[in-house]
């Protein structure tokens, strides 16, 4: 279909009104969702969606509305719609058509490395093997795993175009796959009841290629993190360093990155409100968000709205430099779009939103890291981090992880409450390690806080 010719006819009808101006947003999305158990499929779906987001700006008005269809009847109801809307919107003189026009390329722009070409020539079935494989590899792991409670695996293809009144012409494609698995590991409890313990291990992995996912190792650390904490300890109540695996800092990013909105900040919903230019964690944490990451699996050319993607350093050597912004929140504070604009889908309007959001490596290795710990709690679990505070930064979840003893692994532990604040914990960060890992799009290495209280017995 030609979306530069549907684009062209929507701008070119809505703006023969003088004053106004117009952005068009397509998308098309394809996606495939498989679960197995017990070698057996126990989902297969598909589903597919295509339609037009239309902005209309007018005398510091904005008007929004979208359509699922591309015949004439569908267009001419969108563009009255969103005229309409626009008309009766509320005036704000931060609305108004972004800041960007031609980006010296048409709507046919393939940024490399965003799409498989392979992704749309792999069977169904070969699909479904993989997942078979990654099952039969977990059990094969120990004689402790029982079970696989779930194996997924999921992929889509998009492609987006956008449009605007100022000459604007821009799109690209992209693929992203995702696997998951989660293990059952189960081990007698020697209580005279006959009674079992039972623990669940899980990994999962999102990325641009599907020869990227490496799905046999998926399988073997999900069965790992199962195993390794069968026999599980309660800890009495103290304070005490903890070591967070990648996996679990990405949680606390996430609560960290919600907080660095622009938005957010504006609203006063944000724990790092008025503290830009200052120092809100220990020098040696380096936090960036950078949408021009290679196969960064929220890389892209440019924005929601058009603005081109960047590297943005919001924490620098501890200091918070700035904010995430979409080109509404940047006009508010009268500095220019970080590229953040973000939309759920062609229904939505867009928000300020992440892109490859990650905490800097350091230096030390995960092994060295732990040896350099005399006594501490080594987190492989989060429980909670819904109920985070995202204003107040206060947080308190249930963890399961290993007890560290004089530098070394020494016991399983669960039933613990690990609390605090985000800020508090972001200025005990000690030590981070060489070992970055991506969960989707968040990312970190291993990170080490010198001091938290740890809730037990």
């Amino acid at each position: 279909m030609d979306y530069s010719k549907i684009g062209e006819e929507i701008i070119e009808r809505v703006c023969r009104s003088r004053g106004e101006e117009a952005e068009v947003y397509i998308k098309t999305f394809r996606a495939i969702d498989i679960d197995v158990s017990g070698q057996k499929l126990e989902n297969f779906n598909t589903s597919n969606s295509s339609g037009i987001g239309l902005r209309v700006f007018s005398k510091n008005r904005m008007g929004f509305a979208y359509a699922t269809g591309f015949g004439r009847e569908s267009i001419e109801k969108l563009i009255e719609q969103a005229k309409d809307n626009a008309l009766n919107g509320t005036p704000d003189e931060c609305n108004s058509l972004p800041q960007v026009t031609r980006h010296g390329q048409s709507n046919s722009f393939l940024h490399e490395d965003l799409f498989d070409e392979d992704l749309t020539r792999i069977p169904v079935g070969t699909k479904i093997d993989k997942i078979r494989e990654m099952e039969e590899k977990a059990l094969a792991y120990d004689k402790r795993i029982s079970r696989v409670l779930r194996a997924s695996y999921s992929d889509s293809q998009y492609e987006i175009s956008i449009f605007n009144s100022r000459g604007l012409e821009a799109g690209y494609r992209g693929t992203q796959c995702s696997a998951g698995l989660i293990a059952v590991a189960e081990a007698k409890v020697f209580s005279g009841k006959g009674s079992k313990e039972i623990q669940l291990g899980f990994d999962f992995a999102i990325k641009r290629r599907f020869r990227d996912i490496h799905f046999n190792r998926l399988a073997g650390n999900a069965a790992h993190r199962a195993v390794s904490l069968l026999g599980a300890k309660r800890l009495r109540t103290q304070r005490a360093s903890v070591v967070f695996e990648p996996l679990v800092v990405s949680g606390f990013l996430e609560l960290i990155a919600r907080g660095l909105g622009a938005d957010f900040v504006q609203k006063k919903k944000s724990s790092f409100a008025r503290k830009r230019g200052k120092r809100i964690s220990n020098k040696i944490v380096n936090i960036i968000d950078d949408g021009t990451l290679p196969r960064g699996v929220a890389t892209s050319p440019f924005d929601d709205e058009g603005i081109p993607r960047k590297k943005t350093v919001l924490v620098k050597d501890g200091i918070l430099s700035t904010f995430l912004y979409d080109s509404y929140t940047a006009r508010k504070d009268k500095v220019e779009s970080s590229g953040n604009a973000f939309r759920s889908s062609f229904k939505a309007l867009p928000s300020v939103g992440i892109t490859n959001f990650f905490l800097e490596k350091g230096r030390t290795k995960r092994e060295e890291l732990i040896a350099s710990t005399d006594k501490g709690l080594y987190v492989m679990e989060t429980m909670g981090m819904h109920t985070a505070d995202p204003v107040s930064g206060d947080f308190s979840v249930g963890v399961s992880g290993l007890w560290i003893e004089k530098g070394k692994l020494s016991f399983p532990v669960h039933a613990v409450t690990i609390a605090g604040n985000v800020l508090d914990l972001l200025d005990s960060i000690d030590a981070i390690g060489d070992d970055l890992q991506f969960y989707g799009s968040l990312g970190s290495p291993t990170v080490r806080i010198s001091d938290l209280f740890i809730s037990g017995e």
